[in-house]
């Protein structure tokens, strides 16, 4: 089994770990995936999964593509807000402030 209850015991803070096992036993069982790279199919499914309960949490999220970089102008920066914004990627200005964010 891929999936072995041993190999998978939880420390009860991390419920984001929980989360995320439980979402790829929904999708694959207890086995891995078939194909050339199950290991890979699994941890793009992790990836996505764990963005898509980041985002149901309100979080910024690694597919939300906010580099560090920026971040750190945001935070630090006195321009404009409008300037600000627009260094953001444009889904995530979208996700944040609607269609009127996102131009």
């Amino acid at each position: 089994m891929a999936f072995d209850d041993a190999d998978t015991a939880l420390p009860a803070e991390s419920a984001r770990t929980a989360r995320l096992v439980e979402d790829l036993r929904a999708v694959w069982g207890d086995e891995l995936p078939p194909g050339r790279d199950p290991v890979a199919t699994v941890v793009t499914d992790a990836v996505v999964f764990d963005d898509a309960n980041g985002r149901a949490r309100g979080v910024v999220v690694q597919g939300d593509q906010l580099g560090l970089d920026v971040l750190a102008v945001l935070l630090e920066s006195d321009g404009s807000r409008t300037d600000r914004l627009a260094l953001l990627p444009a889904a995530l200005r979208e996700r944040l402030f609607g269609r009127r964010g996102a131009a």
